[in-house]
């Protein structure tokens, strides 16, 4: 006999079985009949434990009627004694009951457990109905509710309505009741003195003082008094800012409604109490708690009952049909069992041995001359089904490997985005596509901002992961069926299958809005922005090659204005040729001196005298003419130049600064700092030196900063911030409440002034949410011990209101228009500024 055979292994599995079956069919069948044996025992158990819970029944009654008997009597200790000797006796059967658990079954002793919880319950209602019953203030909750609640408010309405009268009669000491108001709050009163009286003879009514019940005649009486009054108060509502009306009458006023509205929502609730048929809470306790639990207990001893009659009856009938059932069902099974191992081997033989032997065949033939493995046998085994798999994972590695070599192609190595090839690729379908469709596809170029700062500054591996994520935020805004591509260095693009204008226009709205918070980059937390470019087939373009390169025009056009996004427009094609012109025009102005500085003076609003001035680049262009900074700074950001632009205005700032002070012009000087030029290293040197040269103190020297200059570095920016002031120089937040505005930085900052910016100031007059800013601002920034400065006073209105809300310094057109350091000069020739004021934290 061959062991290894499975053939041979099946068929001695298979006469195993069958005796083990046979032997499982015999041991079933006695165990049943000896089970029928023992049914009679059960029926001696279930007397026994009827009969306790009979006993159970009994005290329960009895407590029912002991309850009757004490809300008839309550004062009658014996009737308090009858009740909680009756429940005890219950609880004490109960656990007699319990004690029995051997012969309960689970279901059975589930019941009497719950008897038993029920017991504890009642036991603890009916002590709390005695309780009720022997306390009025208990039994009746309006009396509570009327007193605790009610009383306090109404007292301070009478209260408010005196201090009001009062008021009022002084201010017209020799007849009040010429006025209106006066005679308004004389009536208000007189009503809510009725209405009060009604309230107390409406409870004693309801409580039985009288004898009668008048509630319903009450309630409507109080009711049409209560209409009546509200009319009066919102006639004195009205007439709370007349110039009758002092300033008490008018809290007063305003006190009366907000304790009435208190006191009329407690009156509801006595209402209510009173209209309903549970206004006694001794009933309720009846009513809700000690009747449910005791029909409960009932309830649960009826059904243990009849659980045990029922049992009792029919348990040995069923064991012993269920005997005869078992037994024949037990040589049935061994029976099919046979039945089913000669069946089982007829399978085994065509599930696996025959498809082993035709996997075999299909092996060697595959070895020989390549036969497909599709022609192989659908598993009928675990053995074949290993074989199959294992030819199926050979094939799939290949297919696998030349997936992968196809994904490289198409996929940015860095971001596991689609790259240039494949979304030129999928825009071309696209657009070959639509030509017999008329579904628009959008195309969107993102460049961003900031990121060739935090790449020099951070290195190269934080400028990949901040990459990374990126493409991973792009992708999370994105439908699945968008494509988002890298298309290198820090431009992506954004592929938008089916989706017209407005919908790009909402797709690039999210993304910026995504941007605004922080990457997380190793511990760090880093803000960059975007420009988007837009371009909508077939509007903008009938091939891809044309849709990208406006898409990539409309980026610029969008990051050069500082637009967020932007749409192709035809007549922006000419742009690039104008920006590189006038970028060429700016970095020879920088190096022939074209440039020039003019100073903004700013003033002290308690003393009306100039205190400082702020240096501002002014370039004279041969043929667009003046050029403020608001356009220069931006783009020597972009042309790479602006640390050199800084160094040239803190030179001339320095020295103009040290040649006043030769002047007798004693003024600190303020210069701004790009977001640039916090991650450039000569920065603090270069400071330094400048300052030995001029001999010019570091107090005098202001250096203003952007919110949103934290957003690259913001630990590399607070470090600079604070060895400038180390040095002695003096720290401003600029434009502050525009841009990043968090607390957490101006904590860690070393700041001296805030200085607010001129979109809140120069509309403060007329808006009044710019004001609130405006006298927060300020607030915030006396809390913490910094000076404030106001930028854009263009009119006196302004500068007034500066001066109420005591903001320190203001700088604008109405006080000064940037001038140039002659005319500054001649107009401070007169002026004695006293050195020392500008002094760090002085």
């Amino acid at each position: 006999m061959d062991l290894k055979s499975l053939r041979i292994r099946y068929a001695l599995i298979s006469i195993i079985m069958g005796l083990l079956v046979l032997l499982a069919a015999v041991s079933g069948h006695y165990l049943l009949t000896h089970s029928r044996e023992q049914a009679a025992q059960h029926i001696d158990n279930r007397q026994r434990l009827l009969a306790q819970s009979r006993a159970i029944r009994d005290s329960v009654w009895q407590a029912r009627e002991a309850i009757g008997q004490f809300l008839i009597d309550p004062d009658r200790k014996q009737n308090q004694d009858r009740i909680n000797d009756t429940i005890a006796s219950a609880m004490k059967n109960t656990q007699r009951l319990l004690a029995m658990h051997p012969r309960l079954n689970p279901k059975q002793l589930s019941r009497i457990e719950h008897v038993a919880q029920l017991t504890q319950q009642l036991q603890k209602a009916a002590n709390q109905l005695i309780k009720i019953r022997l306390d009025s203030n208990l039994e009746f909750p309006s009396l509570v509710l009327a007193r605790d609640e009610m009383l306090p408010r109404q007292q301070l309405v009478f209260d408010a309505f005196a201090t009001a009268l009062q008021e009022t009669a002084d201010k017209q000491a020799n007849d009040p009741r010429e006025f209106r108001l006066y005679r308004m709050l004389i009536h208000a009163r007189y009503r809510w003195s009725i209405i009060i009286s009604d309230v107390r003879m409406l409870i004693a009514s309801r409580l039985g003082s009288y004898g009668m019940d008048s509630m319903t005649i009450e309630e409507h009486d109080i009711e049409l008094y209560l209409a009546d009054f509200r009319t009066s108060m919102q006639k004195l509502k009205s007439m709370q800012h007349a110039p009758e009306a002092g300033f008490q009458t008018s809290i007063a006023i305003d006190e009366i409604n907000k304790q009435y509205k208190s006191w009329y929502h407690n009156y509801q609730k006595l209402i209510d109490i009173h209209n309903s048929n549970k206004w006694r809470s001794d009933s309720i306790q009846l009513h809700d708690s000690v009747n449910p639990l005791l029909e409960s207990i009932w309830s649960e001893l009826l059904s243990f009952d009849a659980s045990l009659e029922h049992n009792a009856e029919n348990d040995i009938n069923m064991l012993g049909n269920l005997a005869q059932q078992q037994g024949l069902m037990i040589w049935l099974i061994g029976l099919v069992g046979l039945v089913f191992v000669v069946l089982g081997y007829i399978g085994f033989d065509r599930a696996v041995l025959k498809p082993m032997l035709m996997l075999g065949q299909a092996f060697l033939q595959e070895a020989r001359n390549g036969t497909n493995v599709v022609d192989l046998p659908k598993p009928g085994s675990t053995e074949t089904y290993n074989l199959i798999r294992a030819f199926r994972e050979m094939r799939n590695q290949i297919h696998s490997r030349q997936q992968a070599l196809e994904h490289q192609a198409q996929h940015d190595d860095l971001t596991g985005l689609a790259n240039r090839n494949l979304l030129m690729q999928q825009l071309s379908q696209l657009v070959e596509q639509n030509k017999r469709h008329t579904d628009n596809i959008s195309l969107i170029v993102l460049d961003l901002d900031r990121f060739k700062e935090a790449n020099d500054a951070l290195g190269h591996h934080i400028g990949d992961q901040l990459l990374i994520e990126v493409g991973r935020r792009l992708r999370s805004e994105l439908r699945d069926k968008d494509l988002v591509a890298r298309l290198g260095g820090d431009e992506f693009a954004i592929l938008l299958k089916d989706a017209e204008q407005h919908q790009a226009r909402k797709v690039c709205k999210k993304i910026l809005k995504s941007f605004e918070q922080a990457f997380d980059i190793q511990d760090k937390q880093l803000y960059v922005g975007a420009s988007l470019g837009i371009a909508v087939h077939p509007q903008h373009g009938h091939d891809a090659e044309t849709m990208m390169k406006r898409a990539d025009i409309a980026m610029y056009v969008a990051k050069r204005n500082h637009l967020g996004f932007a749409f192709y427009e035809a007549n922006t094609d000419h742009y690039d040729m104008r920006y590189l012109s006038l970028a060429h025009d700016l970095r020879e102005a920088l190096i022939d001196g074209a440039l020039t500085l003019a100073y903004q003076l700013k003033y002290d609003i308690n003393s009306n005298q100039p205190v400082g001035a702020e240096a501002l680049v002014r370039w004279d262009h041969p043929e667009l003419g003046e050029i403020s900074p608001v356009n220069i700074i931006p783009l020597a950001e972009q042309l790479g130049i602006i640390n050199r632009l800084t160094s040239w205005v803190l030179k001339q700032a320095i020295a103009q600064c040290a040649e006043w002070r030769k002047q007798g012009i004693f003024m600190n000087m303020a210069v701004n700092l790009s977001v640039y030029d916090l991650l450039s290293t000569d920065l603090i040197d270069q400071i330094s030196e400048l300052l030995e040269q001029h001999e010019v103190p570091a107090s005098y020297i202001v250096v203003e900063v952007t919110e949103n200059a934290m957003l690259i570095d913001p630990n590399n920016a607070i470090s600079i911030l604070q060895r400038l002031d180390s040095m002695g120089l003096r720290i401003a937040i600029d434009d502050f409440g525009a841009g990043f505005s968090s607390l957490g930085y101006l904590k860690k900052l070393p700041v001296d002034e805030l200085k607010i910016d001129k979109s809140f100031v120069m509309d403060m007059i007329n808006n009044d949410n710019d004001a609130v800013i405006v006298r927060s601002t300020i607030d915030l920034a006396h809390n913490l011990g910094l000076k404030v400065v106001a930028e854009g006073v263009e009119s006196d209105e302004i500068y007034e209101m500066l001066r109420i809300l005591r903001c320190d310094t203001a700088q604008g057109f109405y006080l000064s228009e940037p001038e140039s350091p002659a005319k500054i000069a001649s107009l401070l020739a007169e002026i004695q500024l006293q050195p020392e004021w500008p002094r760090k934290h002085g």
